[in-house]
């Protein structure tokens, strides 16, 4: 699970961080806060699913109604999670 810590896949992505410059990195770094954004928008829309906290980029989501894991299980079969 490379990816369930924030910090988990920094170490060996560091230099490609580094070489993008300030501008790649902004770029990517508004990619990532605009898909974020759009998920949370899809998820607000759902009747039943809700977001949990007040996330900023980094979210997490339930459900009183559906099996949370088999969501999912949904998304990772198209190619999400």
């Amino acid at each position: 699970m490379d990816g369930s810590r924030s910090g988990g896949l920094w170490p060996p992505r560091g230099p490609r961080w580094f070489s993008l410059g300030r501008a790649g990195y902004l770029r990517y770094a508004k990619a990532i806060f605009e898909t974020s954004a759009a998920m949370q928008d899809a998820i607000r829309r759902h009747p039943s699913l809700r977001i949990m906290g007040t996330p900023s980029f980094l979210f997490s989501f339930t459900s009183d109604e559906f099996d949370i894991y088999l969501v999912n299980d949904f998304l990772r079969s198209r190619g999400g999670g």
